[in-house]
């Protein structure tokens, strides 16, 4: 009977690493044929994904000190000869984007 229970059981324990073995292949399979290489001049250069990542309190904290000058400047102490820096300071407001635009506007 022992004899009998063994043999089931190395049948048992083979047929569960065979399919172990078949499952990580087909995923990585799987895997693998999402990634996007280069196969037009030989480049090896793999682009698995990208992530957009935007510092605001840096930006932010960037820009004020790029256009501290521009924005010290009030009704009363605007000048014509600041029209380039203050050109300057809407275009650079300008390329921000949404969340730093409203971050400066607090």
């Amino acid at each position: 009977m022992n004899k009998i229970t063994g043999r089931k059981k190395s049948i048992v324990i083979r047929l569960l690493l065979i399919l172990l073995i078949s499952n990580f292949s087909i995923s990585f399979a799987y895997w693998a044929s999402n990634i996007a290489g280069d196969q037009s001049n030989s480049n090896s250069s793999v682009q698995i994904g990208s992530w957009d990542f935007e510092d605001i309190a840096y930006i932010v904290a960037t820009f004020r000190s790029d256009h501290a000058d521009v924005l010290a400047l009030t009704t009363q102490t605007v000048t014509v000869s600041d029209k380039s820096a203050v050109e300057a300071a809407l275009t650079a407001y300008g390329a921000l984007s949404v969340d730093a635009q409203a971050e400066l506007s607090v």
